[in-house]
């Protein structure tokens, strides 16, 4: 099963599993998006465009914050709750349902484009890093987020991940194939049954995709817990190994 049918029979569960644990989701409150908020830095009167925006978290974080977001997912289902909480909310955040593998459907001279935990899900990206720069004004940013690709290169990879604690940091792990291999493997969505697909690509990979494209790689970021952070023990390792893999692209 390709992965657009996947995400199609999947949707109404993974809906369903994310607003059941917007609020339990540990790594993602506790550490992505607090880094990537303080990534994207003062976002008064900017205009930007959330690419994958999903049921819209991040879309409406940045709204209140002050930003004109424009944002956009294939799932229509996603976008049908992002509409239904922009009606609520009145945050004047313009959705849409579009392919990230096609012409985005926001205006031009964009001043940050924001592919959080996207690309990590798209069997080609090549053509979303070109949107990107094309909407984006002179000096804009691309701003980026997937699962570490050191650290999460396959579901089976790290079965000893979560024996990792804070008094003893050591770890094994086999690897099924070499790191630079790009890999697709599936990947159980948290808080449910449904695989997904996942496609594995070495850092390298995004940092050689930006250039091409005319970006300038301007950041890089491996956020991991502060030692003395509590958190459930399962997530303990993430004081050791980044989860989490930010970058940042600027249009010169």
């Amino acid at each position: 099963m390709n992965t657009r049918r996947r995400w199609i029979r999947l949707a109404p569960e993974y809906l369903e599993s994310i607003l059941g644990k917007e609020r339990e989701d540990y790594l993602r409150n506790k550490l992505l998006t607090p880094h990537l908020m303080r990534i994207l830095g003062p976002l008064d009167g900017l205009r930007v465009l959330d690419v994958g925006c999903g049921e819209g978290y991040l879309a409406r974080r940045m709204a209140r914050q002050g930003a004109r977001v424009w944002a956009f997912d294939w799932m229509d289902i996603l976008i049908a709750h992002a509409r239904e909480e922009e009606r609520r909310s009145r945050l004047g955040i313009t959705y849409a349902v579009a392919d990230a593998s096609r012409r985005f459907p926001c205006p031009s001279a964009i001043h940050l484009v924001v592919a959080n935990m996207v690309l990590k899900d798209m069997p080609r990206i090549q053509a979303t890093v070109s949107e990107a720069h094309r909407v984006l004004r002179k000096g804009g940013r691309f701003v980026l987020t997937v699962l570490h690709p050191c650290f999460c290169m396959s579901s089976s990879q790290w079965q000893a991940r979560k024996s990792i604690r804070k008094k003893h940091p050591t770890v094994s792990f086999e690897l099924e194939a070499p790191y630079t291999t790009h890999k697709e493997f599936l990947k159980t969505v948290s808080g449910s049954q449904a695989q997904i697909v996942h496609f594995h690509r070495p850092i390298s990979t995004y940092v050689s995709l930006l250039r091409r494209v005319g970006f300038l790689v301007s950041g890089l970021w491996e956020p991991v817990l502060k030692p003395d952070t509590p958190c459930p023990a399962k997530y303990e390792y993430a004081a050791f190994l980044p989860p989490f893999l930010l970058m940042e692209g600027t249009k010169p």
